[in-house]
């Protein structure tokens, strides 16, 4: 699907503007504001005209393209002005990887520009971080165009960070990653970068990697088990997602430039970082954000009821599909039938098949891809969920892991970030329990951030056409939590740099 990125300027206010689709006569296309979080408008062109109609206010617009380029008029409610549009070049993924490195640029602001590779995203996602945010950027036949809305010229790159591809043995074959190191000889701490469950490529954790490297930092980003350059199966369980944790730890004790070895999770990674910690008394520092307290069970449950909620779902009806899932998970850990939950099951799924605030909801696009991750269960019946089910030993830990039993172990100091509106978790229910569990550790901290979503991102709750979790993603006016980024500063230079010789 081809995509046109540029602006219309109406009265000397430029509006940043993306359309997706063939942009043909009498074609049909996506008219967004990605900027103003406005998407999936469509429109109906007639001889490359159309109208869209964005919060209230009608946007007229006409022009000519050619193969790279979309020029005409338009006019909206407070005047007439012109519209310019640039097709989107789609680069191979060692072309962004190229890109990605810190720049000056003209007016001396410092950028580091990285890529989201990972496939559930679609294509990849380029984009620069810049103090507390991330700023998408798209390729054209004229430059990089962001969703500021300015072109940026990356011709003079800063020794921001070294990086050093590596590999090593893994306990499930060879693993691949890179270590990125602070300019200057070291030793320097470093710490290994754990993933969230979607996707499994380094890439994206380069951008929560530079923030320990601009502090005295090396982190290690990796492509896990079975993505990427590394070999294997994908690992299934938090035991597995540790055991190769805990071998880049052990590879980066034997550099000669690394003083000391802390580990990092996000989301999915924040079950696996405690629990190498535990393991292993060595382990420097635990830091954690979008970080779970529970259960991975009764986190996919609330995931699950958020989601509904936020499509305005009646709680009545969410409580049907909490007690479905409840019952789903038993089975998937038991391989036993119920016959209870058989006939409470099979009560609730006509019911859920009927409703029609449950038949409306829109899918995530990683639900669409793999229906058993959306909200909704897709078994129509309890037998139908028994057929389905994989071998017992497949789901291991995935379910019953609790990060308290290895936060009550931990010695190290341990950073511990989650937002009051992360929909992928409980999070106060989760600050909670760990805070209990690390009363013995004065090094620890726990913090519950107002107003902040998952990747400790601004909560918003004002996307048009796309949920509030697919902007955040996609990283559309993605901006951190107030204080986000100096707390972790801060805990950098007290908890893990102060007795490290620079």
């Amino acid at each position: 699907m081809t995509e046109w990125v540029g602006y219309l300027e109406v009265d000397g206010l430029r509006r940043v503007v993306m359309m997706t689709g063939e942009l043909v006569p009498d074609g049909v296309v996506e008219f967004a504001f990605p900027a103003e979080r406005i998407f999936r408008l469509e429109v109906k062109l007639a001889e490359l005209r159309g109208e869209v109609v964005a919060r209230g206010e009608t946007i007229r617009f006409g022009g000519q393209r050619d193969e790279e380029t979309f020029v005409g008029t338009c006019e909206t409610d407070s005047g007439q002005g012109f519209i310019e549009l640039h097709r989107v070049h789609l680069l191979s993924i060692g072309e962004y990887r190229k890109l990605s490195a810190q720049y000056e640029l003209e007016n001396g602001r410092r950028v580091s520009v990285f890529v989201n590779a990972d496939e559930f995203i679609g294509t990849p996602t380029l984009f620069f971080a810049e103090r507390d945010r991330f700023v998408r950027l798209y390729p054209s036949a004229k430059g990089l165009f962001s969703e500021d809305g300015e072109w940026l010229e990356l011709s003079t790159r800063t020794e921001g960070w070294v990086d050093e591809d590596v590999t090593i043995d893994g306990p499930g074959g060879k693993l691949a990653g890179t270590l990125m190191s602070p300019p200057g000889p070291g030793p320097h701490p470093a710490v290994v970068m754990v993933h969230g469950a979607a996707g499994g490529l380094r890439d994206y954790y380069r951008a929560f990697g530079e923030q320990f490297v601009r502090n005295g930092v090396a982190a290690l980003v990796f492509d896990r088990r079975g993505w990427g350059e590394s070999a294997g199966d994908p690992p299934s369980t938090f035991a597995d997602k540790a055991d190769d944790a805990a071998a880049w730890i052990e590879y980066l004790r034997t550099r000669p430039d690394v003083e000391k070895v802390g580990i990092w999770g996000f989301s999915n990674g924040s079950w696996v970082a405690p629990l190498v910690a535990a393991r292993d008394p060595q382990v420097a520092f635990v830091c954690v954000i979008g970080a779970a307290g529970t259960t991975a069970l009764e986190t996919e449950i609330h995931r699950r009821a958020c989601d509904l909620r936020g499509q305005g779902v009646p709680e009545d009806q969410i409580g049907w599909i909490r007690e479905m899932w409840r019952m789903i998970f038993a089975a998937d850990l038991s391989h036993q039938p119920d016959e209870d939950h058989r006939r409470r099951y099979d009560e609730l799924a006509p019911m859920v098949a009927a409703s029609t605030e449950l038949r409306g909801i829109t899918l995530q696009e990683y639900a669409i891809q793999e229906p058993t991750l959306g909200p909704v269960p897709p078994w129509a019946s309890y037998d139908e969920l028994l057929a389905e089910l994989g071998e017992p030993e497949e789901a291991g830990d995935l379910w019953t892991c609790d990060p308290v039993d290895s936060y009550r172990l931990i010695e190290a100091p341990v950073l511990f970030l989650v937002g009051v509106d992360d929909s992928n978790l409980p999070a106060i229910q989760s600050a909670e329990r760990v805070g209990r569990a690390l009363e013995h550790n004065r090094g620890s901290i726990v913090v519950l951030f107002p107003n902040t979503g998952h990747a400790m991102n601004l909560g918003r709750l004002d996307a048009i056409g796309m949920s509030d979790e697919e902007a955040g993603y996609r990283l559309h006016d993605y901006r951190f939590a107030s204080g986000y980024l100096d707390l972790i500063e801060h805990w950098i230079r007290t908890r893990v740099t102060e007795h490290t010789v620079m």
